[in-house]
């Protein structure tokens, strides 16, 4: 009797043993740890002040305090990036709204979460001694990659102004600060830039060719876009992300907060040249005051989104008419806008 007992001990034990086991092992059971940050594993093309939000929700802990470990990778091909993305390198990234919509409509695994730019910043820098555009005729125009979304928007505002493709050639230079070197190492006649890239440029003496929005109108330029298992798998990382993000573009959206937005910008970038202050401040301004083209709290613009699937659709890349809701996934951004009594 007295040995059935103990045995009949030493199982409850084992058993009390084994469950307090599970319970600490992350994700079993329902007492894992809540204090352990999640290292995410996110991704951009180049540091710049598009991307601005995300640099004050990384400075003012925001993503911190959703408990996240933010793994900041830089990926200068925008093909590239995607594809790792897909392959599950990276959980959630930045990009230019054409490459995700490709990959989408290639039966990727990848959606549009939320907006960052609604609207593009972008100019066509040329080199020194070239006036307009049509000087442009026969020579070698830079772009991120053959496919992005750059390069679909350049070919937009050539054709608008003259030129058709044949009349000029692309050269592959990669993101915008490898595009501001090929514009001041000369190997290319003409660049296009964002902030503040084509700012600093223009303040070298680069003459400004055209703004892309004179010709492209709404246009939703910037998103970011994750890995559709990841979000199976982790909805909720991916929701405290986006309320990471929303909250580093309501704080960059307040005027209040523009001497410390500069500076952040500056210590980011490594600005140190003399003048880069000045740079950064008019950056802020163009971004925030003249064009306001960021997004305040992730959405994404129905109309800028739309005229991206449209100028697609003519290059042959999705079928016209398709909506631009095929390819994004709204319920993270809506969650967290609830989350943080936006909605």
């Amino acid at each position: 009797m007295r040995s059935r007992f103990q045995s009949v001990v030493r199982i409850s034990c084992f058993l009390l043993l084994l469950s307090v086991l599970l319970a600490a092992m992350p994700g079993v059971g329902s007492a894992a740890p809540t204090d352990r940050p999640f290292k995410l594993k996110f991704a951009e093309p180049s540091f710049t002040a598009m991307s601005w939000p995300l640099y004050a929700a990384k400075e003012k802990g925001f993503f911190k305090t959703e408990g996240l470990d933010m793994e900041w990778n830089i990926v200068a091909n925008p093909q590239d990036l995607t594809r790792a993305l897909m392959a599950g390198s990276f959980a959630v990234a930045v990009m230019n709204t054409p490459v995700p919509i490709g990959a989408a409509e290639k039966g990727g695994n990848v959606r549009i979460i939320a907006g960052l730019g609604k609207d593009i910043p972008y100019d066509l820098v040329g080199a020194k001694g070239i006036k307009s555009i049509k000087e442009l005729r026969g020579k070698k125009i830079s772009a991120s990659s053959l496919r992005s979304g750059t390069t679909i928007l350049t070919r937009k505002v050539l054709e608008a102004e003259g030129l058709k493709e044949g009349d000029y050639g692309i050269i592959v230079a990669g993101s915008s600060p490898e595009r501001y070197a090929a514009i001041k190492g000369g190997s290319v006649a003409a660049s296009p830039m964002g902030p503040p890239f084509n700012i600093m440029a223009m303040v070298e003496g680069f003459p400004k060719l055209v703004s892309y929005k004179k010709y492209i109108g709404d246009y939703q330029w910037l998103i970011l876009m994750a890995n559709t298992d990841f979000g199976k798998e982790h909805p909720d990382v991916v929701v405290r992300f986006l309320k990471g993000v929303v909250r580093g573009q309501q704080w960059m959206a307040d005027k209040k907060n523009k001497e410390e937005a500069i500076k952040l910008l500056i210590k980011e970038l490594k600005m140190t040249k003399p003048g880069d202050d000045k740079i950064a401040a008019t950056s802020y301004e163009y971004l925030y005051e003249e064009l306001q083209g960021m997004t305040a709290d992730g959405s994404l613009s129905d109309k800028g989104m739309q005229t991206a699937v449209e100028l697609m659709a003519e290059g042959g890349q999705v079928k016209p008419g398709t909506p631009w809701k095929k390819y994004a996934d709204l319920s993270f951004v809506e969650k967290a806008q609830k989350e943080l009594g936006l909605k």
